[in-house]
């Protein structure tokens, strides 16, 4: 099929996190790579595409999308919080957690 999400997942495979700068275009997305308990998260380096984050404030979860207007509708997302939304911004960013 080759569809977008199976090539992200294949590089990733292949390069880890090396993965972004063999990427062309705009693209945003992250990546639970469950073996070493790791999310991975990426965006274009131009900022073509948002991505937004925001830790959920029962420390259990996080936030994530190419619009805030999808975390209004989270329950445990406290509006208040917009203010510390994080947003990626210049250069080819990446976000790594350990879980």
């Amino acid at each position: 099929c080759h569809a977008d999400t199976e090539v992200l997942v294949h590089g990733y495979e292949e390069w880890g996190t090396q993965l972004v700068y063999r990427l062309r275009g705009m693209y945003g997305f992250v990546i639970w790579d469950k073996a070493n308990r790791r999310l991975f998260g990426a965006r274009d380096m131009f900022g073509i595409k948002p991505f937004y984050y925001s830790p959920l404030p029962d420390g259990k979860g996080l936030l994530f999308g190419s619009e805030i207007k999808g975390f209004l509708e989270h329950p445990l997302f406290q509006k208040a919080a917009l203010f510390d939304a994080a947003v990626f911004r210049h250069g080819r960013d990446v976000l790594q957690r350990r879980l």
